[in-house]
Order: structure tokens, then C-alpha cells, then sequence
């Protein structure tokens, strides 16, 4: 049996991705990135209930998040050090985003929007 390399004590709903030396961790409304060789949290942040789906491309994590201020957005992190790096708005009457291979999709009611 292995022997585990470290615990994290970041509680984890799940992990949202491994990637580029990071694992980012989708803990009670936030993101947690840890560095993947010592567990170590590096960045958090932290959306509350409007966070929805979190996708990774290796280089940034995008979460979708919709807030009564903001409405429906993609907000674009660094993997490195959790900052922003772009946030673009969804359609108004968005209700989910999809990753589909290496592109975004989000559905409406009645309409499929591809996001490039």
C-alpha cells in the first residue's frame, strides 16, 4: 500500500483540479489552490453560494458564479496565485456552463451559446 505524501486539512468537497504544480481544492464556497508536492494552501478565495461549476484549461481555473450584483459570470483565475485574470458575463438567463473537450458551452431555456 502507498504511503500518503501529505494531508491537507483544507476541508474538500472536492478537487477541482490538478494541474501545473497545484491542486485546487472546492471547499464550502471557496477554491483552495495547494501546492501539489506539500500540500501547503498557497491562495484561497472564497464566492459563497454563488459558486457553480469550476473547469481548468492548465493554465487558469474558471468558476462560474452569479451573484444579484453581478448576474451570471465566468471569472478567471490564476492557478499560480488565485488573482483574477478576466471575468465575462453570461447571458442573463444562463442556468448552467458545460465543458465539452476544450471549450465552454452554456445553456438557457431555449438557446445553446458557445463561448470561445
Amino acid at each position: 500500500m502507498p504511503n500518503p505524501l501529505w494531508h491537507a486539512l483544507t476541508p474538500a468537497r472536492e478537487i477541482a483540479a490538478d494541474v501545473d504544480g497545484r491542486v485546487v481544492l472546492r471547499a464550502a464556497g471557496a477554491l483552495v489552490g495547494l501546492d501539489a508536492a506539500t500540500g501547503e494552501a498557497v491562495w484561497r478565495r472564497t464566492f459563497g453560494l454563488g459558486m457553480g461549476s469550476v473547469f481548468s484549461d492548465g493554465r487558469l481555473v474558471v468558476v462560474q458564479r452569479t451573484t444579484p450584483d453581478e448576474g451570471a459570470v465566468l471569472l478567471a483565475l490564476d492557478l499560480q496565485d488565485g488573482r483574477t485574470r478576466w471575468v465575462a458575463d453570461l447571458p442573463a438567463e444562463s442556468r448552467a456552463v458545460h465543458r465539452l473537450g476544450a471549450h465552454l458551452y452554456v445553456t438557457t431555456d431555449d438557446t445553446l451559446v458557445a463561448l470561445r
